[in-house]
């Protein structure tokens, strides 16, 4: 094969951008939770009724019951269903899951269950992916801060600045 004369120009690279701070995540976050509840969307009450009934037939598919996972049904029961629910009634419901989750035995159901409201919320309001995606980031940042934190005074109680290095991979690793 000829070599070319001139081999072609690369496309021009986009200016890097800063990283956002932990801090301007969660203001972004809260930013577009504000936009999604000030959207005026409102989910008729046949559809939260039809919405809380697939998630209670899923559970029950995949092996839930109401006994096994009293507090992820009992949370899914909050729907409103005779008046029509806006974005903070089933956000509403939505933290009463994330609450039921904390719990081994209801995890996974909970999960489920927020996967569903996530979907159909995140159709009808588009704000409130980018609002989520944006704490969970924020969260996710945070949580490296505190972990570098701990392993700094770790280090530092170990009169050995050599070791942040180390700690800071246990600490992360965590």
């Amino acid at each position: 094969l000829p070599i070319p004369k001139k081999l072609p120009s690369l496309p021009a690279r986009s200016p890097a951008r800063a990283v956002p701070s932990t801090e301007e995540l969660f203001t972004a976050a809260d930013k577009g939770y504000e936009a999604a509840r000030g959207s005026g969307f409102r989910m008729a009450p046949e559809a939260t009724a039809e919405m809380a009934g697939g998630i209670r037939s899923n559970l029950t598919e995949a092996g839930y019951r109401d006994f096994l996972t009293p507090k992820t049904f009992r949370a899914i029961d909050e729907f409103k269903i005779d008046t029509p629910s806006n974005v903070a009634d089933i956000e509403a419901v939505r933290r009463a899951l994330n609450i039921a989750a904390k719990d081994p035995a209801e995890k996974d159901a909970a999960r489920r269950a927020i996967m569903a409201i996530d979907e159909k919320l995140s159709a009808g309001v588009p704000e409130i992916k980018q609002a989520r995606g944006d704490y969970a980031a924020a969260s996710r940042a945070e949580t490296i801060e505190e972990a570098t934190d701990k392993a700094q005074r770790q280090a530092g109680a170990a009169n050995s600045g050599q070791n942040i290095d180390n700690a800071t991979r246990q600490q992360i690793k965590s």
